[in-house]
């Protein structure tokens, strides 16, 4: 659905042979993003882009059977969209432009097992900001350890903030 006032809605066609469920919206330089995934068995990642929000057009999406998308951030040079479900390599799409998604382990924090340690991800329309563990879950450490905090400006690559501050920042999930 569009709105221009946020009092009166309107249906939005995406092109596919439907159901399919959109799962986030980004706003990127005038243009708008939005991923989901195919609504049926087998489940795939799809995104689309349009200039004005009315007219739609299918992204290129690269498929990863089983996973749809759950969000969709902007940085600078390039957009980042996160997938569902069982996270690690390919559960992070790529785009340069939105039209052409790439499934990529761009994903700074990666452990060899264990749940997706990347718990946030934000976006300013410049800047993406990830946090999480990249440590193993231990009995003594079930989040995987400390925090660490990165930063990029297309989601491809990633650069480690060194963050200072009170534990409650810098060593819990909060």
């Amino acid at each position: 659905v569009l709105s221009r006032d946020c009092v009166s809605w309107q249906d939005v066609d995406l092109p596919g042979t439907g159901p399919e469920n959109v799962a986030g919206v980004a706003v990127y330089r005038g243009a708008f993003i939005a991923v989901g995934d195919s609504g049926t068995e087998p489940i795939s990642p799809l995104a689309w882009w349009s200039t004005d929000g009315l007219a739609w057009m299918a992204a290129a999406t690269e498929t990863q059977p089983g996973d749809g998308l759950s969000a969709v951030y902007g940085g600078l040079n390039g957009r980042v969209a996160r997938g569902r479900g069982d996270f690690g390599k390919g559960s992070y799409w790529t785009s340069s432009d939105g039209r052409t998604w790439t499934a990529d382990s761009s994903n700074p924090l990666t452990r060899p097992q264990g749940n997706d340690p990347t718990l946030v991800l934000v976006a300013d329309g410049t800047r993406l900001l990830a946090y999480g563990s990249a440590g193993i879950a231990t009995a003594d450490s079930p989040e995987g350890g400390p925090i660490e905090y990165w930063i990029s400006f297309d989601g491809v690559a990633w650069e480690r903030l060194d963050v200072s501050g009170p534990d409650w920042i810098t060593q819990n999930w909060a």
